[in-house]
């Protein structure tokens, strides 16, 4: 049945035989098996019976679960089916077994089939307590040992630091309020999450009037309410879902805080003197190491003294995911009006409604009637704190260089007419404008009111930037639901932008190939304002206090000219680097050595060494049957293309799959490929961005054993902290791994404007030392040139805002010139 379905699966998947009837037949069958596969484990769980011994029969249960499984992991359009029904099964098993039944079924499980076992043990919200207390068994440490890692990894500077004292003031709070709310004493029938609140209220309060002058005695109490909640708010909702657990009160099966996060977090709040000293901080967290739980935990902590805090991500989905694991803590502490997620760009949304209100309903009506009431949004009146998630990545060009341009745009069917009149306009070289004017579809618009008499200016140029857009933008894009998401650097996702007139030409190339609807069209052709740009720089003097974590922040993670831009441009005073939760790291790479770094002459060369280094790279490091995995980086999504259909990768190309920003836009599908990334044997052709805060994560012992993952770099990143970055992608969370570069010699030429025999005529073993020096090189060129980026970029800023002050004075001149200047040809 399931070799049938893996036949049928792709063609039903083709775009061509969507609509036909058989589809729909295709994917009732495909319901229908994981429904017959779910019965079988239904009735295996009713025959299972319980001795002194322990459950019986569980071999029996775990056998069809793993065919369910199977079934949605080989057919990814079961998965859905899969998934829903595994959930229920696994809930009822979790209701008749109970913790200890389950934790059984778990090690049934990974001996009938090791890697899906340990996926759907590892995956699974029934196995929850059993993944959580193998968590805290393997990540255990004294802090006396964690205090002798934070020395070594901080200069020997921590091991006097008040924070350990700190520390124990937390942990001795900690464990009284959980042992409060676990036995239930003094609480009575009274809600022990809301006492847990109650509790970091109170001690807050104690601190909050003195918190200028740095007398913050309660700061590890309200920690350890916070961290209590979240303990006591796993338990809770484990009861909930199984009424079994009420009986078990096990501290092992308890989701707690890991002591080296406790630290940071202290550390982050300024408590490593015995002077409370908030103030602009950054700390380094190694990649998988839970940075999400800092941020939300530092954030509610924060918001409790005070503060209100925007926590901001390059990536959205990654931003999303953080505030919904979250929401239900700041709900409850009452701060989910005072914590915010986002990008840069929805944050800088947000500070600019603060500050002007609707700022594009404003221009949109200024240009409409040449008035508008510009007031200020209603923003919150506490002070403000900033959490940067990935600081390096707010140093980049992209970011810290660029600038926020709000999408300004009038939706009107007579624009959309215009728009049309002018794109058929586009074979004509030169348009004469007084010709032009005389069409009905000019005149519509000009006497419809949408533009006031005296902006027809606006009109003119419009028209003429619509006719010179003509070839379009010219830039990756997917359409999805009539919209156009165009690929971003420094975004491993499609996003929602615009390129102004050149959009327009998109939709309409689009609409041309009858990929887009009349009413489709229609609603996406726009007349587009430019209102002006909001510098990231200024990010730094809009915050009392900017925090942040990232996996990259010693020196030899990142470049000494970007940790300047850190201490001069954004004013960090601090930072602090954090040792692993897990022992010894054991990702393999020897720089020096040729067979980790290769390099080649031309193509043809590189191809061959690419395809042997995967194949040298499957085989296991240790004498053990089976396979590893390879995850192999390209610079670019066509750069893949071109190696996958070439004849170099035949051999590979029907077991690989890609991992790239078109194949993951849908999260369902980004998750199945993911997972998949780490199956014995499996070849991923990915794109550089998903080398960063991708979570691939090993199911599999086998692969452990066999050396795990292997990571194969196929560029040379001209930024140090993108190379740790992907180097992270394996080796993670003290599992074994490796790491490796095959580079094409014209290329890295290219790349450091060297000539190709300069580079030929290094010796293998000095190929990675040469390169890291012009790396180093070059990043201080591109520092200095970063610096004068976002100094112009503050310029442009400085005379917007100016204008805009002036505007909200009554004056609307200023702002009339700026946009005149800005939209004018």
């Amino acid at each position: 049945v399931l070799k049938s379905f893996r036949f049928l699966e792709p063609l039903a998947s083709l775009n061509a035989l969507s609509g036909f009837p058989d589809s729909k037949a295709f994917d009732d069958k495909l319901r229908k098996h994981a429904e017959d596969l779910a019965l079988q484990v239904k009735s295996e769980i009713r025959m299972s019976t319980k001795t002194s011994e322990g459950w019986q029969m569980l071999t029996q249960v775990a056998t069809p679960v793993i065919l369910l499984q199977l079934f949605g992991s080989d057919v990814p359009r079961a998965a859905s089916f899969s998934n829903e029904v595994m959930g229920q099964v696994l809930d009822m098993a979790k209701n008749k077994f109970g913790i200890q039944g389950m934790q059984q079924l778990a090690v049934a499980l990974r001996e009938r089939e090791p890697a899906l076992g340990n996926e759907i043990v590892e995956t699974s919200s029934a196995f929850v307590q059993i993944t959580i207390a193998e968590f805290n068994q393997n990540t255990q440490r004294d802090i006396s040992v964690v205090k002798k890692l934070y020395a070594a990894r901080n200069g020997g500077a921590d091991s006097a630091s008040a924070v350990w004292n700190k520390y124990q003031e937390f942990d001795n709070e900690y464990k009284r309020l959980v042992n409060v709310c676990l036995e239930r004493r003094s609480l009575g029938n009274g809600d022990p999450l809301a006492y847990l609140v109650q509790e970091a209220k109170k001690n807050a309060k104690i601190d909050k009037d003195s918190w200028s002058l740095g007398k913050q005695q309660q700061i590890p109490k309200v920690l350890g309410a916070v961290f209590a909640w979240w303990s006591i708010n796993f338990f809770h909702e484990q009861q909930d879902s199984n009424n079994n657990t009420r009986e078990h009160v096990d501290h092992s099966y308890l989701l707690r805080p890991n002591n080296a996060q406790v630290v940071c977090i202290l550390k982050l709040l300024g408590c490593s003197t015995n002077t409370v000293n908030l103030h602009n901080h950054l700390a380094e967290v190694p990649t998988g190491e839970g940075k999400s739980v800092i941020i939300g935990v530092l954030a509610t902590t924060l918001g409790l003294y005070g503060f209100s805090v925007d926590c901001v991500c390059y990536s959205s989905m990654l931003s999303h995911r953080d505030q919904q694991n979250f929401l239900s803590m700041f709900t409850s502490f009452g701060l989910a009006e005072e914590i915010r997620y986002g990008t840069f760009d929805t944050l800088f949304e947000n500070l600019i409604w603060e500050q002007y209100g609707d700022y594009r309903d404003s221009v949109k009506q200024y240009i409409s009637t040449g008035t508008c009431s510009m007031t200020k949004g209603a923003g919150s009146s506490r002070p403000r704190v900033l959490i940067i998630d990935e600081v390096d990545v707010f140093c980049s060009k992209t970011f810290f260089g660029g600038a926020y341009s709000p999408a300004i745009m009038i939706h009107d069917k007579k624009i959309a007419d215009l728009m049309r009149y002018v794109w058929s306009m586009r074979t004509v070289k030169n348009l004469d404008m007084n010709s032009f004017k005389e069409h009905p579809s000019y005149s519509a618009v000009l006497s419809s009111g949408i533009l006031k008499a005296s902006n027809e200016w606006l009109l003119e140029s419009a028209i003429q930037k619509m006719h010179t857009a003509k070839g379009g933008s010219n830039k990756p894009y997917i359409l999805r639901d009539g919209g156009l998401l165009y690929k971003q650097e420094g975004r491993d996702e499609y996003c929602n932008v615009t390129f102004r007139y050149l959009t327009n030409a998109d939709y309409l190339v689009e609409f041309d190939r009858g990929n887009l609807t009349e009413q489709q069209l229609s609603a996406r052709l726009v007349l587009h304002i430019e209102g002006g740009s909001f510098s990231y720089a200024k990010f730094p003097t809009m915050f009392k206090h900017i925090l942040g974590v990232t996996g990259t922040l010693a020196d030899d993670k990142l470049p000494p000219q970007m940790k300047n831009i850190l201490t001069q441009m954004v004013g960090v005073k601090d930072f602090t680097y954090c040792p692993s939760m897990y022992h010894e790291q054991k990702r393999d790479f020897e720089p020096t050595n040729p067979n980790y770094v290769r390099l080649a002459k031309d193509e043809d060369e590189y191809y061959n060494l690419i395809v042997d280094e995967i194949e040298n790279r499957l085989s296991p490091t240790t004498n053990i049957e089976g396979e590893r995995s390879v995850l192999v980086f390209f610079r670019e999504a066509d750069e893949i293309s071109k190696f996958r259909d070439s004849s170099y990768f035949a051999k590979f190309k029907e077991k690989a799959q890609v991992l790239n920003e078109l194949t993951a836009s849908k999260s369902a599908d980004r998750g199945n490929i993911i997972k998949k990334a780490t199956v014995h044997g499996m070849v991923t052709l990915a794109t550089r961005m998903f080398g960063r805060g991708t979570d691939f994560k090993i199911f599999d012992d086998r692969m452990k054993k066999a050396g795990g993952m292997h990571v194969l770099q196929t560029f040379f990143s001209s930024d140090l902290s993108e190379e740790v970055q992907i180097q992270g992608r394996c080796a993670r969370q003290g599992n074994k791994g490796s790491y490796s570069q095959v580079l094409l010699s014209t290329s890295v030429a290219k790349d450091f404007d060297v000539s190709v025999s300069t580079i030929e005529s290094w010796s293998s073993a000095e190929v990675y030392t040469h390169l890291a020096r012009l790396r180093q090189e070059k990043g201080s060129e591109e520092v200095r040139q970063l610096r004068e980026q976002a100094t112009g970029r503050l310029v442009e800023h400085d005379a917007l805002a100016t204008s805009l002050q002036s505007f909200q004075r009554g004056d609307s001149s200023p702002f009339d010139q700026l946009l005149q200047r800005l939209n004018k040809i």
